[in-house]
């Protein structure tokens, strides 16, 4: 450490405010002066941070005021000065007041304390029993006994005595002795329960562990770490200003130590061993008949079976593979990898509602070998890797189509879920209920036709047939064969005499009419038969597939 700051070089060794009144200068202060007085300041922290640091690797929080305490604290437990009582760690002891009172959510209390609290509560050993409900919906303030195994919301499965301490019904605490000896707090703040938090474990507190300390140096640790430090040192050096000086006020001392240290302390088996809690962690493997809708928990998870899908529910793609989720407030993100590296498909979950799952890679489209930015999977390739295009209508050789396509049936769907397609079709084939959904094409048995010039898309043809000829055979049927009757009337006659030869000159006179009687009105039967042949339906030859549209 430095030497003992020099005083600023006045008569009486102070600063003094100049005088107009006089001329009397004030105190000057000398570039010399403050320089020193920076590196007093300076080797001063310097020595601070050393100790701290030594505290199991603590590095300055500016936002803390007890670090050089604990550090201190820790170096003098790991000698003969180990405290034998909770004050002695540091832990506040509420007084019998305070502890009659019931206001302190802070100190702990002692089995003396406990007593005078309950006597002061008027118990006299009568608690009430509680058997059912929740323990943070117990009241009055009081002490009660509680059957953990017919109450929800205990610290431990294990009966044990409540006290409740409500100040109204948005703040208040809870203590918890378990039948055993440890002892938890729960606090009610602003409406919101905290965790529990265990004070006391069963039994003398004798480690830190007892504490819920787990990050700290144990006594063994710092006495190695000093018997390391000092190792081979003279007997003379048995003080740190000794050490320092013997060190040569080096500045980079707590880091040369450390630096050391590190090489020789045990090497942590886990991340947490290391003080990170932050890591993506590592989940159990994915059974049966997993919805992954309530999957999530942020971290990795493992599906090993394809069998196990068939039975589970959103899943992209049957085969198994690797889900990583991460869940922030009311978001929560799935990517899911199949183990044949086929693709990648990744969606979001808002406030419980799911987006639809997006293949963003697939293997079939993008070359491994790419040697572009946009062969790499940026956006350019995103867009030319692309199947289909919304709207596009897609044949299928399979009665379920896969993710991205839509039987055309004419069901109602969602707006928000398939924006591409609305954006697309928007309300050609139905309104839907008129606000969220729209309706898909719906396209009967038959074939899709094609829209040219002059037809609108979406519009309905109806079925016809080519003009075409048919062979006939006719026939007419006999029938109506009849008779006509005649009336033969003679009137008048001739000149000539009976018998005698008619020669020219003589004159015929009178006539004789014939009529013939009208009969026989009749009708003929033709008949016709067209030969017909085909189905009832107008189909073309082919095959049935199903008829989908890309989203």
């Amino acid at each position: 450490m430095q030497d003992q700051l020099k005083s600023i070089s006045t008569p009486d060794s102070l600063f003094h405010d100049g005088n107009p009144a006089t001329g009397e200068l004030g105190t000057v202060v000398t570039a010399d002066w403050l320089n020193s007085m920076q590196s007093a300041v300076q080797s001063t922290q310097q020595e601070l941070l050393a100790v701290i640091n030594s505290n199991n690797g603590q590095k300055a929080d500016p936002t803390r005021q007890d670090q050089l305490l604990q550090a201190m604290r820790n170096i003098s437990w790991g000698g003969n000065n180990k405290p034998t009582t909770l004050a002695g760690y540091g832990i506040a002891i509420a007084s019998q007041a305070e502890a009659e009172a019931g206001t302190d959510n802070v100190k702990a209390m002692t089995p003396l304390r406990v007593e005078q609290a309950l006597n002061a509560l008027g118990l006299s050993g009568y608690a009430k029993v509680i058997t059912s409900g929740s323990l943070q919906a117990v009241r009055p303030n009081g002490l009660y006994h509680i059957d953990s195994n017919l109450v929800s919301g205990t610290p431990d499965k294990s009966n044990g005595m409540l006290l409740v301490n409500f100040l109204n019904d948005k703040w208040g605490s809870q203590v918890y002795w378990m039948w055993g000896g440890a002892t938890y707090e729960q606090r009610l703040e602003n409406g919101n329960w905290q965790p529990w938090v265990k004070l006391l474990k069963t039994g003398q507190q004798s480690t830190l562990a007892d504490y819920g300390i787990t990050d700290a140096a144990s006594k063994t640790d710092l006495q190695k770490a000093v018997n390391d430090l000092v190792a081979g040192a003279p007997g003379a050096l048995n003080t740190l200003q000794e050490l320092a000086a013997a060190l040569g006020n080096d500045a980079n001392y707590a880091a040369s130590i450390t630096k050391q240290l590190s090489g020789k302390a045990d090497k942590a088996t886990t991340l947490s061993g290391y003080g990170i809690s932050d890591a993506f962690p590592l989940r159990p493997p994915l059974g049966a008949g997993v919805d992954l809708n309530t999957v999530q928990d942020t971290g990795i998870f493992h599906q090993p079976r394809n069998a196990n899908i068939s039975t589970g529910q959103n899943y992209p793609a049957e085969l198994a593979g690797m889900l990583m989720v991460y869940s922030s407030e009311s978001m929560v993100y799935q990517i899911y990898l199949p183990y044949d590296g086929s693709n990648i498909s990744w969606r979001v979950g808002y406030n419980k509602n799911w987006s639809i799952w997006k293949r963003s890679v697939d293997s079939t489209y993008v070359d491994t070998k790419a040697k572009t930015e946009a062969d790499r999977g940026r956006d350019e390739a995103i867009k030319s890797t692309n199947k289909h295009f919304p709207g596009q209508l897609v044949p299928m050789f399979t009665s379920k189509p896969p993710a991205g396509l839509l039987i055309c049936n004419g069901a109602a769907v969602s707006r928000d879920i398939y924006p591409d397609l609305f954006s697309a079709i928007g309300t050609t084939y139905g309104a839907g209920d008129g606000t969220k959904t729209f309706n898909l094409p719906n396209i009967p048995d038959g074939f899709a036709m094609l829209a040219a010039n002059g037809t609108p898309v979406g519009a309905i043809t109806q079925g016809e047939i080519k003009s075409h000829a048919h062979a006939t055979n006719s026939s007419v049927d006999e029938a109506g064969g009849h008779l006509h009757g005649m009336n033969l009337t003679s009137q008048g006659g001739n000149s000539n005499p009976a018998g005698a030869v008619a020669s020219a000159g003589y004159n015929w006179t009178g006539y004789n009419p014939s009529p013939m009687n009208i009969a026989g009105a009749h009708t003929h039967n033709i008949t016709v038969n067209i030969q017909a042949t085909g189905s009832p339906n107008n189909y073309a030859s082919g095959m049935k597939v199903t008829i989908c549209i890309a989203y």
